[in-house]
């Protein structure tokens, strides 16, 4: 098994979530390889880390917390301008597929005669 591979299966393995032949040939490479130990190590450490209460909850100042609120209102309300835009353009692009099947009926209806 190559470093790439161990390394893109170490979070499965960490969860238990790999068949055994997989979990097999991981621990084969990992007996022999110092570095992806020492990747393991790490993410063994970054889980104790998140589900300890070591973490505190992080509070933004609050001009900080401000310009972020600022931004997603801002975010929003551009998401709701594209979006109005974008069912305008949809129902002008109906007008005119309806303005060119009623000039095209006509158009056959007045050749028949």
């Amino acid at each position: 098994m190559r470093c790439e591979e161990s390394v893109a299966l170490l979070p499965a393995y960490l969860e238990r979530d790999l068949s055994s032949e997989e979990a097999f040939e991981l621990e084969e490479h990992l007996r022999s390889c110092g570095d992806c130990r020492g990747k393991l190590r790490q993410l063994e450490e970054n889980r104790r880390l998140l589900s300890s209460n070591r973490l505190r909850a992080f509070t933004a100042p609050p001009p900080l917390a401000d310009e972020v609120m600022e931004r997603v209102h801002l975010e929003k309300r551009l998401r709701e301008r594209r979006a109005r835009l974008f069912n305008q353009g949809v129902l002008i692009g109906l007008l005119a597929l309806t303005n060119l099947l009623l000039v095209f009926l006509l158009m056959h209806r007045t050749g028949d005669r």
